[in-house]
């Protein structure tokens, strides 16, 4: 990955080269065919500022690799114009070539990548350039396994290991549980409807989500319950030898308290839910008109965010990692 943090985008590659070290100044130089006995920082780049414009920009960019090219295009045509090294990863399957370094990254030798990308970020002169002729990258795909899904993943994490300097990985068999929730969802819409006519679902006045115990009460008239039982919901990992744990929170508790919500099946009144005239005629209509509905209005909604759960869990596990 990029050996820079991330940080707002350069205005001019003169503006990027001007934050970078005489000697990592010189290895880019060295990279390019100009003159490799310069040694002042603003001949330096001058030089490279020079060679990295028209025809010259081009046939660089054609030196880099399949890799380092998509990374290019990444960031140009990216939404935020940032190269994000977990989501390239992921879609490319690695990273590309930034170089090489030697134990705890000194003597670090660029690529040609870095000449593009500096800081996570490719400056806005040059980006503008690169968009004249470097095509977008190709769509994100989903890997389709077929039919039928195998009995479990392989999980790979990358380490750092203090041993040898560099990175090791390890795999581990994640099992996986197959969930049809077609014929689910339509008891799940009616009992979680009938629920709220009862008076049991609570929820924040501020943030309109439920607690604990309201999502336990939704868990229980759910098919099959949550996802993950109390049992399940205790999830361990180890860090430095050291075995720690975080509460994994509900996930279809949660989710039909928003969908409801969102669908206008439901609404706040004091701190419950309470049905409204369309969640009373969705209980006298087939299930699956209900789903249809909500559907169509969860695409709509800007109140609630369906990653939020996930969030919450990213947010615990890292405040378990810091402690």
């Amino acid at each position: 990955m990029s050996p820079y943090p991330i940080i707002d985008n350069f205005a001019t590659l003169q503006q990027a080269l001007e934050g970078i070290i005489v000697d990592d100044l010189k290895k880019l130089n060295a990279l390019l065919s100009g003159d490799r006995k310069l040694t002042r920082k603003a001949d330096l780049v001058a030089a490279i500022k020079q060679q990295m414009q028209g025809l010259n920009l081009k046939q660089i960019w054609a030196k880099l690799d399949d890799l380092q090219k998509a990374a290019v295009a990444e960031v140009i045509h990216g939404e935020d114009s940032h190269y994000h090294a977990n989501m390239f990863r992921a879609k490319y399957g690695e990273d590309p070539d930034w170089g090489t370094s030697e134990r705890y990254g000194y003597n670090r030798q660029p690529s040609l990548l870095c000449l593009f990308i500096h800081r996570g970020t490719i400056p806005c002169d040059l980006a503008e350039e690169l968009l004249r002729f470097v095509p977008e990258p190709e769509a994100t795909k989903l890997n389709h396994v077929g039919d039928t899904l195998p009995n479990s993943i392989e999980l790979q994490v990358e380490k750092y290991s203090y041993g040898t300097g560099g990175t090791i990985v390890e795999k581990w068999q994640v099992p996986l549980t197959v969930c049809e929730m077609e014929l689910a969802a339509t008891k799940d819409f009616t009992a979680v409807l009938r629920l709220i006519q009862s008076g049991k679902v609570s929820v924040s006045e501020k943030t309109l989500l439920p607690g604990v115990a309201t999502m336990k009460a939704i868990a229980a008239v759910l098919q099959g319950g949550d996802f993950y039982n109390d049992e399940q919901r205790k999830a361990v990992f180890e860090k430095d030898d050291i075995l720690l744990s975080c509460e994994i929170g509900n996930i279809k508790s949660f989710a039909w308290s928003a969908i409801v919500q969102a669908s206008k099946f439901a609404e706040i009144s004091g701190k419950k839910l309470v049905l409204t005239k369309a969640g009373l005629k969705a209980l006298q209509e087939t299930p699956a008109k209900g789903l249809q509905t909500a559907w169509q209005r969860w695409l709509k909604t800007k109140t609630f965010d369906e990653f939020a759960a996930l969030m919450q869990l990213k947010d615990k596990l890292a405040e378990a990692q810091a402690a």
